[in-house]
């Protein structure tokens, strides 16, 4: 792990695990962009706020019963979506997307798949019995 103070980032290398709740992340280097706000009724207290993750390397997502591999994945907090880019796959059960990049937007439970000239999207999906 490295802390860049000024920069407001921190990197971790190696096998990296990230988790929060149902939702996990694995990748070979992780690097988080923060910011600083002030704790309310602390005084001069800050505490950081994660603002974007940037994941590279062999990165698998999994949440819940959905999982996700690429080659990097961007976390929006903001905009509360993950995109994975590069040979991007998404599965849940036997049903399987594929494209250059594709979007989970976490709160609306909702996903974009995205071609590009050389990729093209492919889906394979099975009808609920």
């Amino acid at each position: 792990m490295e802390a860049l103070n000024q920069s407001k980032t921190i990197i971790f290398t190696g096998h990296v695990v990230a988790t929060k709740k149902n939702f996990i992340l694995h990748s070979d280097r992780l690097e988080v962009f923060y910011n600083k706000s002030r704790v309310k009724g602390h005084g001069a207290e800050t505490k950081r706020v994660i603002k974007k993750i940037i994941a590279l390397g062999h990165v698998r997502i999994s949440k819940g019963k959905r999982i996700g591999i690429g080659q990097k994945a961007v976390y929006d907090k903001a905009a509360e979506k993950i995109t994975i880019i590069g040979a991007a796959q998404v599965w849940e059960g036997p049903n399987r997307v594929r494209g250059d990049r594709i979007t989970l937007f976490l709160n609306e439970d909702r996903t974009v798949v995205e071609g590009s000239g050389k990729i093209k999207v492919h889906a394979v999906v099975y009808p609920k019995e």
